[in-house]
């Protein structure tokens, strides 16, 4: 090697940037970094969640009583009765699902779901907040 011509200077004359061993040391540590935080941050999650779990099915049961009985009224349009019957049984199943598994189980089920069906579940993410919303309005 020519000392006049360092290896990170380009036969042209011009410079290239020096190879910077340390920094993909770094950027291995920083990504580690990250995953720890992420998976603690995932447990703490999933143990709050876990402490949580009878009182969101709770509120999850009491929403699929009240979409039954939006959908029993008698000026309700015959589209609105059949959507709120179906997610009455949908929040209802959520409801049992979330009783029977763990959080972390349930977590995994969820990024499945939605890595499989993305569409769909935007969809039903939208459909209940709709029905939220038009619930919380009356």
């Amino acid at each position: 090697m020519d000392e006049r011509n360092p290896s990170w200077q380009s036969s042209s004359g011009g410079f290239e940037t020096p190879p910077q061993r340390g920094q993909d040391n770094l950027s291995d540590e920083a990504r580690e970094r990250a995953k720890k935080l992420g998976s603690s941050a995932m447990h703490k999650a999933a143990g709050i969640a876990d402490s949580k779990k009878h009182d969101i099915a709770s509120g999850l049961r009491a929403i699929a009583e009240h979409l039954e009985e939006a959908s029993q009224e008698e000026q309700v349009d015959e589209r609105i009765e059949s959507l709120s019957s179906m997610a009455a049984g949908w929040v209802r199943s959520a409801s049992d699902m979330l009783e029977s598994r763990s959080a972390d189980e349930l977590i995994e089920r969820v990024q499945h779901e939605m890595r499989a069906h993305p569409g769909f579940s935007m969809a039903g993410f939208f459909a209940l907040g709709f029905l939220g919303a038009r619930l919380l309005r009356e």
